[in-house]
């Protein structure tokens, strides 16, 4: 597993081009697009027999896959899931810390 220090050490490395090249990537792709023309399609079967299952304690939207019988989320297979942090509080941690600020 990869840690923080390794990352920092290894974007300090990088221009600023790359770096910020490297966060606009990862604001663009911060979740699944689970609606795939109109239609919305399982992150882990890849199939499309999904139906709506409530919300999560976040209030996002919750899925069930009717094929692998698994639920899912917006944030299923992305860098936020499992996370109690939103997409712009870890956009702004990545800035912090390759700009060397402290996180207070």
């Amino acid at each position: 597993m990869i840690t923080e220090k390794q990352v920092v050490q290894y974007l300090k490395n990088k221009d600023q081009d790359y770096i910020d090249n490297l966060l606009e990537r990862i604001k663009n792709s911060c979740s699944i697009n689970v609606k795939s023309e109109s239609k919305i399609i399982c992150p882990i079967c890849g199939l499309s027999s999904v139906k709506k299952n409530g919300k999560d304690s976040y209030e996002k939207q919750r899925y069930f896959c009717n094929d692998c019988h698994r639920f899912f989320s917006e944030n299923t297979k992305t860098l936020f899931f499992c996370s109690h942090f939103t997409k712009d509080q870890w956009l702004k941690f990545i800035d912090y810390e390759i700009s060397g600020l402290t996180l207070k």
